[in-house]
């Protein structure tokens, strides 16, 4: 979590980052759930991971897909 007094990044660029960082190649994207990743975005933003990564979907900065336990982005 960023601390008090430090400019938190934008949404879109935590998905950006955090899909770059968690990926294994050959795959594209990241499991939702099992990389880690919502329980890290709700520490960072305290906020539903899920309702922004599918306003970022509508918007067309991200791809979601179902899978089994989750979304991969």
């Amino acid at each position: 979590m960023a601390k008090s007094g430090e400019k938190k990044i934008s949404e879109y660029e935590f998905v950006a980052k955090a899909i770059k960082k968690l990926r294994n190649p050959p795959y594209k994207g990241i499991h939702s759930v099992y990389s880690g990743f919502n329980r890290a975005f709700k520490e960072y933003f305290g906020t539903n991971p899920v309702e922004t990564t599918q306003r970022l979907a509508e918007e067309g900065k991200i791809t979601i897909r179902p899978v089994r336990g989750g979304v991969m982005l």
